[in-house]
């Protein structure tokens, strides 16, 4: 039955009022078409204009502007298309299409928003990452000072012992400064940024005013503190500044040498 047919009609009618409508067609055989739109008049009656006739349909495209036409519903316009003069079989595609234009200001809005929207998660979930790394880091050092208060510990009654003074006048009382004897390390362990560390001692335990110490408790025992390495004063002069000062002055008095030996002539 297909056969027999020589001519073919589609009809549409545009939805976007301000949008311009984009027409294409292409037939696999040679055939002619046609394009007409019915719109109402002034007069309320409907008229059907001629827009397209016999145009070669094997592939054809046009653009209809909103500004010519009234788009929005069938009582606007509707578009008819007549194809006829072919021979079947063939194939023919046919589109009405209302793409709407890309708004640049819109775009950079959306974008704009969209950007703004993700960096402000993104903040959000720095700040919880933060708040979250130093909860886990409160945690770790309360676990910490647990485990150092479960240790064992005991209390020691240490006895401490002025060394006397062995230092002596010579026959002119002249005072000498003698070097006090103290402890020495028998262990430093430096801190990092080396202005602390942990200094170990060997302490005597007290003995009772024996020369030993009682069977069963220990005669010596090792001592640990945290120490402060260094002066930790600022200097206040600046030890150039003082050498160029002392080398200025040294000038100064070998110029008035110079001078006072140079002879005079009367």
């Amino acid at each position: 039955e297909d056969k027999h047919y020589t001519a073919i009609n589609f009809k549409n009618v545009p939805t976007k009022p301000d949008v311009d409508v984009d027409f294409s067609i292409t037939c696999s055989v040679p055939a002619k078409m046609n394009l007409t739109y019915r719109h109402s008049s002034k007069e309320g009656s409907r008229k059907e204009d001629l827009v397209l006739t016999e145009k070669n349909c094997s592939m054809f495209k046009f653009r209809f502007s909103k500004g010519d036409y009234t788009f929005g519903n069938e009582e606007n316009t509707t578009f008819y298309v007549y194809v006829y003069d072919f021979q079947p079989p063939l194939w023919i595609i046919i589109s009405f299409s209302q793409h709407p234009k890309l708004d640049l200001l819109q775009f950079f809005i959306t974008f704009s928003t969209c950007f703004l929207a993700l960096l402000l998660i993104a903040a959000i979930l720095w700040k919880i990452k933060q708040k979250y790394d130093r909860y886990r880091r409160r945690q770790r050092l309360y676990v910490e000072m647990e485990q150092m208060a479960s240790r064992p510990f005991g209390q020691v009654l240490t006895e401490l012992e002025r060394i006397p003074d062995t230092s002596e006048s010579n026959q002119h009382h002249i005072r000498k400064r003698r070097k006090k004897l103290r402890p020495s390390p028998i262990a430093l362990e430096p801190c990092i940024g080396n202005r602390a560390a942990v200094l170990s001692l060997i302490v005597r335990m007290p003995t009772g005013g024996h020369s030993f110490a009682p069977p069963g408790i220990p005669g010596i025992a090792i001592a640990s503190s945290l120490v402060t390495l260094g002066n930790p004063r600022k200097v206040s002069v600046d030890p150039t500044q003082k050498v160029e000062a002392d080398t200025n002055s040294k000038t100064r008095k070998n110029r008035k040498v110079v001078a006072a030996t140079q002879p005079t002539d009367l």
